[in-house]
């Protein structure tokens, strides 16, 4: 039975800002705005904002790119693999399979193990806040890139503001929030400071405020003491900032679906 054929050119416009995401051979991830300049049948060309691809970037034909957009009330998706690269900005890519719509409240999750830093506000008040998270994302902005290191299956933030190494932990992610285990219980409704380290290219850190909508205790019987399920939805964050988190959460499930995959041994 043959698959129903899609029309990319419903979705991909001249002149329309997408997200590009391109997954280099080391697992690297690089991410960018994007413009479409043509779309004709499965082929799109697109033009990479900003800086561009570095000259020492390796990049064959084949590559895996991703891209996604919002339109204000749903968040689509896409796959697709680089055919040529005309300079460091303009690319030309096959897309493959459908275009995934999803709904804001339908965000999709995914079981990550990454770094991430948090701590409870010490001003609960919500109109200071905004101002202070805003101050801090810039701050953090202006900061040198984090250093990153493999550590297990994951990586770590080395020596991060002079301190110790910040280790990956186990979360679950998504555009509208992030659910993790702490030592401590917290209350619905605290707002806490959450960074999230993405091992983009460059790195990236993106500051968020988040409220505590649950928090469940867990009793787990590999590790001492108590532990608490602690789920959070993102209070204040830069939207641009937010496409990044599904980009990227986009991306790592195609990796995790093909890492799972060739660990699979045919049986013969």
């Amino acid at each position: 039975m043959t698959a129903p054929t899609v029309n990319y050119a419903d979705n991909f416009k001249p002149d329309q800002q997408i997200l590009a995401a391109i997954r280099f051979k080391d697992n690297k991830l690089f991410e960018s705005n994007a413009v479409v300049t043509s779309i004709q049948s499965n082929i799109l060309t697109i033009e990479l904002l900003g800086e561009g691809l570095r000259d020492d970037w390796q990049m064959a034909a084949g590559t895996e790119l991703h891209l996604t957009f919002w339109t204000g009330w749903a968040h689509y998706r896409c796959n697709g693999r680089i055919e040529t690269m005309d300079s460091d900005r303009t690319l030309r890519a096959k897309l493959s399979g459908p275009v995934i719509e999803q709904q804001r409240r339908d965000y999709f999750r995914l079981n990550l193990v990454m770094p991430v830093g948090y701590r409870v506000l010490k001003n609960q008040l919500p109109a200071t806040v905004e101002e202070e998270w805003t101050a801090e994302r810039q701050r953090c902005l202006s900061l040198p890139e984090p250093v990153m290191e493999a550590f297990g299956d994951s990586f770590k933030v080395v020596d991060w503001c002079g301190g110790k190494d910040l280790l990956p932990m186990e979360i679950n992610l998504s555009g509208g929030g992030i659910r993790l285990k702490m030592p401590e219980a917290v209350a619905a409704g605290t707002l806490l400071s959450v960074d999230l380290f993405l091992p983009l290219v460059p790195p990236r850190i993106i500051h968020t405020v988040t409220e505590v909508v649950r928090c469940n205790e867990v009793n787990l019987h590999c590790e001492k003491g108590t532990q608490y399920r602690v789920a959070m939805r993102f209070l204040h964050i830069d939207e641009q900032e937010r496409e990044t988190i599904i980009s990227f959460i986009f991306s790592e499930q195609r990796r995790l679906l093909q890492l799972s995959q060739d660990r699979i041994v045919p049986i013969h």
